[in-house]
């Protein structure tokens, strides 16, 4: 049984067929705990302890992931340090994502990062977690003595994203001198490490400056989860750039990954599934990479060709460049290498360069997906679901997801909600289509907005359809938030500007929403004419309801037309 802040954690519980723990909450401390739940079931990144399901009736219950590896605090003795520095960038990792989200955890410390077998760290007891919101309020949050960083000792409400930074780099020191646990700041400040490294020594004490502004940020901190400072993976990449033939073969994989979205080989030393991640730290360093297309756009020149990596690459730079000989000449060349199979398998769909031929388009992607290939995978789930195999549809869809691939993620949420291929279920449904969404899926966001409505949750409704706004189901959504008052106050301006938004798009529920506002006169003067206009519309998109009401106003008129010549015949 392990002890939390806010309750008790008991491990090695099997819940649906896997191993997960499960936390109580410890006498007074229930609010603390329908916090975390509230904040925890929001979140889906691999470095953050994975939420299941909670008990919302006595006794309240946590459900999670099980990290198998213990805490980080029990285990420092015996890592290596390549592991510490692993270990201190996915814990950075963790941060970075949860302050994108406004989030604050106010409690890093070792106790609070969890291990796997494979000593991959995860953050976990978001009990004392604040928001930006509570942080206008002004409410107060007690971290752990220790760890908290000098700001708080004298404001409890001064808490920040660097004050997480603070309580990482005490983290950090933790590793680096093997002590059970900090006294003071002046027991950090004065013990006397050797033999630590040089760029890890520089970040933990950038890390726990007086200062909060001149902490570093947790992306600058992420770079150590690679083994090398940001400074080398741009000499790395300058090198791969310029075509320097002893520009090592992982840095060309690296670049495989985040240009074609495929999977690390065992062989490789990478970390598989970082494309994303990749990306998202190269768009936002300038010297790094100017932008996406760039990373297409890097030319290998022949020295570089030596490995299947890199003439796969090479194959996909030339086939989104539209030079499709020559994309299919490499693509053969390595046709055992998923991103080669990916691409014969494209350019067969597409007839890009070949006859099209789904066949063959098929068999390509069934080898690079079997290969790994995220993207590949999800492309085998939309063809099996087509042919209606939902078994085989749900088994590519659960690997492209596993791989963090967003589609896969979204398209694996909805078979569980629809129960295509496996019973309904709504709690593994809300999952993947929240990790979907969390990566910026506007499909799995409008989703979740559709579900949460119906489960009568408006707050969270309106929040997941606000991050789907170009989704035209998310604005019809909005504006009948708008319309009804669910959530919000009503206001009938502003939902017919949503209404508006969605039927410029062709969506028929908008329309005819946008008729009956005019029909009844909400928000704008009523105007019969437009009614019909809206409802016609609607009816060419298909919706029943507009059908129903267009033909119920075209007999009340006929009948006030006859009811009127006959009290003219009359007179």
């Amino acid at each position: 049984m392990a002890i939390s802040t806010q309750g008790d954690v008991a491990p090695g519980h099997i819940w649906r067929g896997q191993r997960v723990a499960i936390k109580s909450p410890r006498t007074g401390q229930e609010e603390s705990f329908l916090r975390e739940v509230e904040i925890i079931k929001n979140l889906a990144d691999r470095h953050i302890i994975q939420y299941y399901h909670y008990t919302v009736e006595e006794p309240l219950e946590l459900i999670m992931e099980d990290a198998e590896g213990g805490d980080l605090n029990s285990a420092i003795s015996r890592l290596q340090w390549e592991d510490k520095e692993r270990i201190a960038g996915e814990i950075a990792h963790g941060l970075s994502y949860i302050h994108s989200l406004g989030i604050i955890h106010c409690d890093i410390k070792s106790y609070n990062v969890l291990l796997t077998k494979k000593l991959e760290a995860k953050l976990c007891d978001f009990g004392s977690a604040m928001t930006i919101t509570d942080k206008k309020d002004k409410k107060p949050c007690d971290g752990s003595p220790g760890w908290t960083a000098p700001e708080l000792l004298e404001d409890k409400t001064a808490y920040s994203p660097e004050s997480d930074i603070y309580a990482l780099g005490i983290v950090m020191w933790e590793m680096a001198s093997s002590a059970a646990e900090p006294c003071n700041r002046r027991q950090v400040l004065e013990e006397k490490l050797e033999d630590v490294p040089h760029e890890y020594r520089n970040i933990m004490q950038a890390c726990w400056d007086l200062d909060p502004k001149c902490r570093p940020k947790a992306r600058a901190v992420l770079f150590l989860k690679y083994g090398c400072s940001l400074r080398e993976i741009q000499e790395q990449l300058a090198r791969l750039a310029t075509g320097d033939a002893d520009v090592q073969d992982k840095n060309l994989h690296i670049l495989s990954q985040f240009v074609a979205g495929g999977k690390c080989d065992a062989s490789m030393d990478t970390h598989a599934n970082d494309l994303n991640e990749l990306g998202r730290m190269r768009l936002e360093h300038q010297d790094f990479l100017k932008d996406r297309s760039n990373a297409i756009e890097l030319r290998l020149e022949p020295a570089d060709l030596r490995c299947d990596v890199a003439k796969a690459v090479k194959a996909l730079e030339y086939y989104r460049s539209g030079l499709y000989e020559q994309a299919q000449d490499y693509a053969r060349q390595v046709s055992h290498h998923p991103v080669g199979s990916y691409v014969l398998g494209e350019m067969y769909s597409q007839g890009h360069g070949v006859t099209k031929n789904e066949g063959e388009a098929r068999r390509w992607h069934l080898s690079a997906a079997r290969g790994g290939h995220a993207v590949s995978q999800h492309l085998m789930g939309v063809s099996c679901f087509k042919a209606g195999n939902h078994i085989e549809a749900l088994k590519w869809y659960r690997e492209a997801a596993e791989q963090e691939n967003s589609d896969g993620q979204y398209k694996l949420g909805v078979m569980f909600y629809y129960g295509h291929g496996v019973p309904p279920d709504p709690i593994e449904a809300v999952h993947w289509m929240q990790k979907a969404a969390n990566q910026g899926h506007i499909s799995a966001a409008t989703g979740m907005g559709r579900i949460c409505l119906g489960q009568e949750k408006y707050p969270e409704a309106m929040r997941w359809c606000r991050k789907a706004a170009g989704d035209r189901i998310s604005q019809y959504n909005i504006g009948l938030m708008y319309r009804t008052g669910w959530g919000v106050r009503p206001n009938y301006t502003t939902a017919i500007k949503w209404f508006q938004r969605a039927a410029d798009q062709g969506y028929g529920q908008a329309q005819y929403a946008m008729g009956t506002m005019y029909r009844y006169g909400w928000g704008v003067k009523e105007d019969l004419d437009k009614t019909m206009e809206w409802y016609k519309k609607a009816v060419e998109n298909g919706d029943p309801d507009a059908a129903n009401e267009l033909a119920m106003i075209v007999l009340e008129t006929n009948r006030r037309t006859r009811l009127y010549e006959s009290n003219q015949n009359l007179g």
